[in-house]
């Protein structure tokens, strides 16, 4: 099982029940086995929907989702607040699961919704020191190197819009199109037939880590919101 696909696929299917996560989850790695808390979590609060994978949506997406994340009692500039977009979210909180001891990470029940979850001052100081840790040891930027080749690897998945035609229906409409009639070039894949997988929208980079640390450190406990 792809580090990619865990961070993506666990949160995006609808039809996901838990006894197929559980099913799921027998195939990863042990140590990597508390993704079934973002697994579950999302079951619960699933909050966010996927009409449609265009890049047009995905552009307009990328500007108005995000999850932010306020500190309660904040002790330092940093420390007021952080935000992602969805996109960055979703990988930093799936390795924050993977990562972290699961006694500190379980205290935050919520890490894909934004239902005011979240830690105190103490743990908050403990997971920034905890992720401090990793990246010093060089150990995120080893994750990230294996997230990013990992998606290098995908191959490209058939576009749904025109059917992996490259030809589309007039929009709204969805589907084979026929060039000689009034078929359109699709929009969704530029007219090749085939796209990028949708989890190379979901970037992971060390830095982002980072600036969460930073956060952490001076939020005096956090609620993601």
């Amino acid at each position: 099982m792809l580090l990619a696909e865990i961070s993506i696929a666990l949160h995006i299917n609808d039809t996901l029940e838990e006894a197929e996560i559980d099913d799921l989850l027998k195939v990863i790695d042990p140590r990597i086995a508390k993704v079934k808390e973002l697994a579950l979590s999302v079951f619960e609060h699933r909050q966010i929907r996927w009409s449609s994978r265009s890049t047009e949506t995905f552009n307009q997406r990328s500007t108005t989702m995000g999850m932010d994340v306020y500190g309660k009692n904040p002790t330092a500039p940093e420390g007021n607040y952080f935000r992602n977009s969805v996109w960055c979210w979703r990988p930093l909180a799936v390795y924050i699961l993977q990562a972290a001891p699961r006694e500190l990470i379980s205290k935050c029940r919520y890490w894909h919704s934004n239902d005011g979850a979240g830690l105190n001052q103490t743990d908050s100081l403990k997971l920034a020191a905890f992720l401090q840790a990793e990246i010093e040891s060089g150990r995120t930027k080893q994750y990230e190197i294996r997230y990013k080749s990992e998606l290098e690897l995908m191959p490209d998945e058939p576009c749904e819009l025109c059917e992996s035609t490259g030809t589309r229906k007039p929009p709204p409409q969805c589907g084979a199109g026929d060039p000689k009639a009034d078929g359109v070039i699709c929009n969704g894949c530029a007219g090749k037939g085939f796209k990028e997988p949708f989890a190379k929208y979901y970037p992971f980079y060390t830095e982002n880590v980072q600036e969460f640390v930073t956060f952490l450190r001076g939020c005096g406990g956090f609620k993601i919101c």
